[in-house]
């Protein structure tokens, strides 16, 4: 049995399993199948492999602090305006947004800027792109 098979046969019986060093934690709220329990132990070195290798997932503070740290890096280190350094710590973010998410299409550049907008940050380059557009006819 695949070691994802095993993990969905556990949550759907309702056991969290939590990787501590080589050990596996599992909680659950009622006893679980012992042919769950079996498939767990049988599957723990590729459980503990699989868990232990997923991304972790940057809250809007790790991406504030980023934003914040490129930003002034670029400001007072490379003597740009701090427009300027939020516009280029934008672009950093994307493409750090990029490397976590492996996404590879031709829209790229919005889908990134779709997920950093959700949390909060927004390029001033973009700022009035709609209305810029409407009044030039163009970007």
């Amino acid at each position: 049995m695949s070691v994802a098979k095993v993990l969905e046969m556990a949550q759907i019986a309702g056991i969290s399993i939590i990787v501590d060093g080589t050990t596996l934690l599992l909680q659950a709220d009622a006893t679980p199948p012992g042919s769950i329990l079996d498939a767990i132990k049988m599957n723990k070195a590729g459980i503990i492999a699989f868990l232990s290798s997923e991304k972790r997932i940057w809250s809007h503070s790790d991406w504030l602090d980023y934003f914040e740290e490129r930003a002034a890096i670029a400001e007072y280190d490379g003597g740009l305006s701090r427009a300027e350094a939020e516009s280029m710590a934008f672009d950093c973010c994307i493409n750090e947004w990029l490397n976590q998410n492996g996404v590879y299409s031709t829209n790229q550049g919005s889908q990134a800027e779709d997920a950093l907008r959700e949390i909060g940050l927004k390029s001033p380059s973009l700022s009035n792109f709609p209305n810029d557009f409407e009044k030039n006819g163009s970007a």
